[in-house]
């Protein structure tokens, strides 16, 4: 089949899951020791927990009692008048903190929602980039001590610019969780790196069915069409990363660069 054609079939149909991972876990002194087929034993931080498509759910994290510290006017000395009127105060405020006691803590989607609506009204590119890390530190939580400590590990790898190592850590992240669209993500980033474009649009094709609000993972895919010569779905893919996250200036500056080249220039 021609590259062209190839690539097309590859950005439009996402790609079947893999398999389970067949990760085991084993229990030292220190905390779990992992053992990864094909790789080194991991010792896991002290008090850690595996968790995967075969293992534990993860436990509700404990709520931590409420430390209450008390306030000037319970000592001696204070003066009556001003008790009353504190008194009166809280018994006018006491419906609206019994509302927002009962009111359930938000979903990992529900701020996840909040923090796009944000991002959509910014003013500024400031203001933008400042959301934008607050979502980019839920996309990196993949709910796996597992996941979590692995991916760190290739990070650090790709930073070193060893990337066959960085690949073989996503390919185990991947198989493990196989429902966090960034470790996706990231092993796209790291084929992309590795002149790996058929891989890299494979993995982001995955990301953004997981997740299609990926902007990061859309911005990566205009880079790698735009290589590939496809300038007019490259074009789509950053538009479509612009309506999410409008306030990406090299972005802006790729869709002008696209524009005449797509669409012709102006008379």
């Amino acid at each position: 089949m021609p590259k062209r054609l190839l690539l097309s079939a590859l950005i439009a149909a996402a790609i079947a899951a893999p398999a389970s991972s067949d990760i085991l876990k084993a229990q030292s002194e220190r905390g779990p020791m992992l053992q990864i087929p094909g790789l080194p034993p991991v010792q896991m931080p002290p008090g850690s927990r595996i968790y995967g498509p075969n293992g534990e759910q993860a436990p509700t994290p404990p709520q931590r009692p409420r430390q209450v510290y008390p306030r000037p006017d319970n000592f001696s000395g204070a003066r009556p008048d001003r008790d009353a009127a504190d008194a009166e105060d809280r018994e006018k405020q006491k419906p609206q903190n019994q509302q927002a006691a009962a009111a359930p803590p938000k979903t990992r989607e529900e701020v996840l929602a909040d923090l796009f609506n944000r991002l959509g009204k910014a003013q500024d590119e400031g203001e933008a980039r400042g959301i934008t890390r607050g979502i980019e530190r839920m996309w990196q939580i993949s709910g796996s001590d597992t996941a979590d400590l692995l991916a760190t590990r290739a990070r650090e790898a790709a930073g070193k610019k060893n990337f066959k190592l960085a690949l073989e850590l996503y390919d185990k992240i991947v198989a493990l969780e196989p429902e966090w669209a960034e470790g996706w993500h990231q092993r796209a980033t790291t084929r992309f790196y590795m002149d790996d474009d058929f891989g890299a649009i494979e993995d982001i094709a995955r990301a953004l069915a997981i997740e299609p609000r990926h902007f990061g993972a859309l911005t990566g895919l205009g880079f790698l069409l735009k290589r590939n010569e496809h300038k007019a779905r490259a074009l789509q893919a950053f538009r479509k990363s612009l309506e999410i996250y409008p306030q990406q200036e090299r972005v802006k500056k790729q869709v002008e660069e696209l524009v005449p080249d797509v669409e012709g220039r102006g008379i």
